[in-house]
């Protein structure tokens, strides 16, 4: 959180995290259900209990739920540091540490000083802020005034430690896919046939010297996608190429 506004946004979200409501997720109204084990609890507790010995400050919450063993109550954090294992280690549970800077580029700076890179969220007013900061931020995916970023059109994923490759969206097959270049030599009597342009999927196609189309072809299936580069066994000038 900015500096300027980070102690009355703290106030604030106190208040809306205190009045969510734990339990299973049976029942409609329940906003937090339960951690996937008792060692998801711990993990939790052990995170809490490193920041509050480096100086953190529990806002609300920061116990274990009466709802039962797994239910952890909702947790705000003030005063977090960056030398927490909180700051660079996934919690996996209901806690919110709030960090606190004072310019664009500190903010960048702890954003991206984590090992892990799969989303981050950025909430501001000014755009060209919004395309500086979501330019700069080593995320695979940045929600801005939302943290709606996942959807199946989209690719999903992330770089660093959150791993490589996507899913969604036709860069979802990429990993199944094998990139072939085939470099296809060109002969022709004359002495003005050359080099057309690289295609990828969508054809290559060469002109004679009375500058018309002799030769076309459809690049890559299901299976693999190809690379078409043709080439002339004699150099071209730009003049051989009007407009």
């Amino acid at each position: 959180m900015q500096d300027s506004i980070y102690d009355e946004f703290a106030r604030r979200v106190t208040a809306r995290v205190a009045q969510l409501k734990v339990g299973s997720g049976n029942d409609p109204e329940a906003a937090v259900g339960p951690l996937i084990n008792s060692a998801a609890i711990e993990k939790v507790e052990a995170h809490l209990a490193d920041a509050i010995e480096k100086g953190a400050r529990v806002l609300t919450g920061g116990e274990r739920h009466p709802a039962g063993r797994r239910f952890f109550a909702p947790t705000v954090l003030a005063g977090a540091q960056a030398d927490m294992r909180i700051f660079s280690e996934e919690t996996f549970g209901p806690v919110a540490p709030l960090f606190r800077f004072k310019s664009e580029e500190e903010a960048i700076a702890l954003a991206n000083d984590v090992p892990a890179g799969l989303a981050a969220y950025v909430f501001t007013r000014d755009l060209n802020r919004y395309f500086r900061v979501v330019e700069a931020l080593e995320y695979g995916m940045v929600g801005v005034n939302s943290d709606f970023i996942s959807t199946e059109v989209a690719p999903f994923g992330g770089i660093k430690e959150s791993g490589s490759g996507r899913e969604g969206s036709h860069h979802g097959v990429d990993d199944y896919i094998d990139l072939k270049t085939n470099a296809w030599a060109i002969w022709s009597r004359s002495s003005s046939a050359g080099v057309a342009y690289y295609a990828d999927g969508s054809g290559c196609r060469c002109r004679n010297r009375h500058h018309k189309w002799v030769f076309g072809m459809r690049a890559g299936d299901l299976t693999q996608r190809t690379v078409v580069v043709t080439q002339s066994h004699r150099p071209i000038s730009d003049a051989a190429w009007p407009g």
